[in-house]
């Protein structure tokens, strides 16, 4: 079927299209209602070299190499599932990612905190970024660490304002209103079809000719025999016995 009969069938079924644009409607309502957007806010950290690894009045920030394994093992540790778990407790609805830094400007941390409200995010922002420290102290805990040669974390850039996030609301919302359009489209053709196919069946069922079974209406035909003159013979008798005498009864 070309596009010009699929629009012609939507225009004959008028009623059905319009009845599925507004079922299409409802259902994109509903996306919209039941997958409400979720707001997103982020972070990065810094870590710092130990007190003991510093020459007296150096600038940290300019000695920030080799500190690139343990902020792999910070992000490392963060990404646990139990710790996930815990901050799930803590803030209900919050998720968080704790990374590495993928473009490779020094050992940094980046943070993204999703929420189902502003105010939530921004709060779970910040019990995500309490969460480094802790994990670097217990990571070095775990080696016995001088406290003079413990590295350490510094936040470097923290979001004040949430950013709303509309993502997966908006697909779930196109893919309810290509559903809904799906099935109208699919719909009002195979009703039109439909009601084609019936109409061809009815008018080629009138216009078909009589059969040779059908009783017609004709006139009784009455066969008679013709009057015999005088001298003739019976049907079914020899011409020469017209003149016999009948045999004389007994």
């Amino acid at each position: 079927m070309d596009f010009t009969a699929v629009i012609a069938s939507l225009l004959r079924r008028w009623y059905l299209a319009l009845g599925g644009l507004l079922v299409t409607a409802g259902l994109v309502a509903a996306a919209l209602y039941l997958v409400p957007p979720t707001y997103s806010a982020t972070a990065s950290v810094v870590l710092l070299p130990s007190q003991q690894s510093l020459q007296a009045g150096a600038n940290p920030l300019l000695q920030l190499g080799g500190l690139d394994q343990p902020t792999s093992l910070a992000v490392a540790y963060l990404g646990g599932s139990d710790l996930h778990r815990r901050f799930g407790e803590m803030y209900p609805g919050a998720t968080y990612t704790a990374t590495v830094d993928t473009l490779g400007r020094g050992p940094l941390v980046d943070f993204t905190v999703d929420a189902p409200t502003a105010d939530g995010a921004l709060t779970a922002l910040q019990g995500a970024l309490a969460m480094l420290p802790q994990a670097l102290n217990t990571l070095q805990d775990g080696v016995d660490a001088p406290a003079a040669s413990r590295v350490r974390s510094a936040p470097l850039s923290v979001d004040t304002h949430a950013t709303k996030v509309k993502g997966t609301t908006m697909r779930v919302a196109i893919l309810a209103a290509g559903v809904g359009l799906a099935l109208t489209l699919i719909g009002a053709v195979a009703f039109d079809s439909l009601i084609a196919r019936r109409s061809a069946r009815r008018s080629k069922g009138t216009d078909e000719p009589q059969g040779d079974g059908e009783v017609r209406d004709t006139l009784p035909i009455t066969l008679r025999p013709a009057p015999r003159q005088a001298g003739e013979a019976a049907p079914g008798f020899p011409p020469d016995w017209a003149g016999r005498p009948a045999a004389p009864h007994r």
